[in-house]
C-alpha cells in the first residue's frame, strides 16, 4: 500500500505555479490533444488541461 505524503503550503503554492504543459514537454512528453484536454501519448488515460486560476493560486 502507498504511504501517505504530506505536503507543506508551501510546496502546494509552487505546485500550483507550474505550467504543467510545458514542464511535461520539457521532459520529453509528447501531449495530444484531446478536445479541451491533452493526453500523454505515451499514457492515454493521463490528461491535463488548462490552468485554472483561482484566488488561492493568483498573485
Amino acid at each position: 500500500m502507498a504511504q501517505y505524503i504530506h505536503f507543506t503550503d508551501e510546496q502546494k503554492q509552487r505546485a500550483a505555479e507550474v505550467d504543467l504543459e510545458e514542464f511535461l514537454r520539457r521532459r520529453g512528453e509528447k501531449l495530444l490533444p484531446s478536445g479541451r484536454d491533452k493526453r500523454l501519448d505515451s499514457d492515454h488515460s493521463v490528461t491535463i488541461r488548462g490552468c485554472e486560476e483561482t484566488a488561492e493560486n493568483s498573485v
